[in-house]
């Protein structure tokens, strides 16, 4: 009878570890993928900042374009200017303050009209 409770108690404790494990592990797989997802952010970044400071980001491109190339904005914000009706913000993503920004802007087409970099 003692040889079946102890039996019990062993499969019960190796069943709730077995569930932490799986748990520790699933945390594991998705700080891995949040890390990626930042680290392909600040490419984005780092490249619109050096193609902008290259003339290689040519007015008129679209922005579905820029956004293939350089990822998401970190936020978009409306306008109701001449030139634009849209503005873009990028910056490295985990530096909210000590980061060069760079805002773009885009007409009715969602063709760049313009753009500035904020340096720090």
């Amino acid at each position: 009878m003692r040889k079946i409770i102890w039996i019990l108690l062993c499969a019960l404790l190796l069943a709730s570890c077995s569930q932490n494990l799986k748990l520790l592990l699933q945390i594991n797989n998705e700080d891995k993928v949040l890390k990626r997802d930042l680290r392909l952010e600040e490419r984005g970044f780092s490249l619109l900042l050096h193609d902008l400071k290259q003339d290689k980001l040519k007015l008129g491109t679209l922005k579905k374009d820029i956004i293939a190339r350089y990822g998401h904005p970190i936020l978009e914000f409306p306008l109701q200017t001449e030139s634009a009706v849209e503005k873009l913000l990028y910056r490295y993503p985990t530096k909210y303050f000590d980061s060069e920004k760079v805002y773009l802007y885009f007409d009715n087409n969602n063709e760049l009209t313009d753009w500035d970099i904020l340096e720090r």
